[in-house]
């Protein structure tokens, strides 16, 4: 009588339960599909989203982490655990994604003894953003970084990015060796659950989805909008997101006043992006975060808006200028401002422009693609 042959282990290790199921979601379902146990290990579990985890074929597993902790017991405290949880599961493969978890889950997953170690940036945020007047604190931050990436992803089997500009990053900073990085291009979105919506009848919206904090651009599409509402009052602008525990997190007081204002509105965070999505006429994002490449902006295409973006790390990679939106100086209101109102003129061109968005999307950030590479390169076997 034959054993059965034991399915191949997968840990994914993430900064939150709400990230596990908004951002690797799908790849878990994916990954379940090609018959792979998924051990999904998060902070912040609670019942309701044990359960999706559940729903998705994976196991919870939950740990105490702190996403910006200082207190090295507390950082020796998380990986003494991480250590820990992994040698129970004893998995064939860690991906571990976002910073924190890339550079912890890389070390200790080399020390646990992991066969297959992934650490997956989706972008290099505040420390490595560039900055007019950058002080001493960012930059001894961005060396400490440094020196941790260095050490941390020297143990991973493979580095993941989603833009070129920080593939070129780390090779510069050398990070890893160049032959380990790899560009996937962004995660993607399901194409099916983001289906192509037909522009909606109704007054022109401008939509802006984000966290609240002040470098993904919200004060300038405030300010743009402002502006705007001057020559066009007819114009709508709505921002959603809630506000966030960021250092650069904007107080609910200020958006408040801005609706009280009658510059835009805010419905806060949403539970489902899409309905808001289709009712919109142009999705903008004028970020100048050091972004990997914005899901925000690759769901926006996915649902057929012509896009307005900055010429910022990953946010430019999404937009081919004049065909599927426009690109515009990042911390610049009042070109912002120029851009809303030349495709304010035009509603047929924002149509096409929306059109090309979702063709683009096909081509480029379909999420199966990012599935399939991964598990490719957890299993490569599979």
């Amino acid at each position: 009588m034959t054993s059965k042959k034991k399915a191949p282990r997968i840990v994914v290790f993430g900064n939150s339960a709400s990230s596990m199921i908004n951002f690797r979601g799908p790849l878990i379902k994916h990954l379940v599909l090609n018959g792979v146990d998924v051990f999904a290990l998060a902070p912040e579990y609670d019942a309701t989203t044990k359960s999706a985890i559940n729903d998705l074929g994976a196991t919870p597993v939950d740990l105490v982490m702190s996403r910006s902790g200082k207190n090295p017991f507390d950082e020796a405290r998380l990986c003494l655990q991480l250590l820990n949880i992994l040698r129970c599961i004893r998995p064939d493969a860690l991906l571990s994604y976002f910073i924190k978890p890339a550079i912890y889950g890389s070390i200790v997953g080399w020390l646990a003894k992991t066969p297959r170690r992934i650490a997956l940036i989706e972008g290099l945020g505040y420390s490595f953003q560039k900055s007019v007047s950058e002080g001493h604190q960012r930059k001894l931050l961005r060396s400490l970084v440094t020196l941790m990436f260095r050490f941390a992803l020297a143990k991973a089997s493979k580095i993941v990015v989603l833009n070129e500009d920080d593939r070129q990053q780390f090779i510069k900073m050398n990070v890893g060796v160049a032959g380990e990085i790899e560009n996937i291009g962004g995660i993607g979105v399901d194409l099916d659950e983001f289906a192509y919506q037909p522009l909606a009848a109704g007054p022109l919206t401008f939509l802006c989805a984000a966290r609240l904090i002040r470098e993904k651009g919200i004060v300038d599409f405030a300010d743009a909008a402002r502006i705007v509402k001057l020559v066009r009052p007819d114009i709508q602008f709505v921002v959603l997101g809630g506000v966030d525990n960021n250092p650069g997190s904007l107080e609910a007081e200020t958006i408040e006043q801005w609706v009280e204002e009658g510059i835009l509105a805010w419905p806060g965070s949403v539970a489902d992006v899409r309905p808001w999505l289709a009712a919109c006429s142009v999705f903008v994002l004028p970020s100048y975060y050091r972004e990997g490449v914005p899901r925000s902006i690759q769901e926006a295409m996915a649902i057929g808006r012509a896009i307005i973006t900055t010429d910022n790390v990953g946010c430019r990679d999404t937009v081919e200028p004049g065909v599927n939106g426009l690109i515009v100086t990042p911390q610049q209101p009042q070109e912002l401002a120029e851009a809303i109102l030349e495709l304010a003129k035009d509603i047929k061109r924002i149509v096409a422009m929306g059109e090309e968005s979702r063709a683009l999307a096909e081509a480029r950030y379909d999420a199966e693609r990012f599935n399939s590479r991964i598990t490719e390169l957890a299993f490569p076997t599979v």
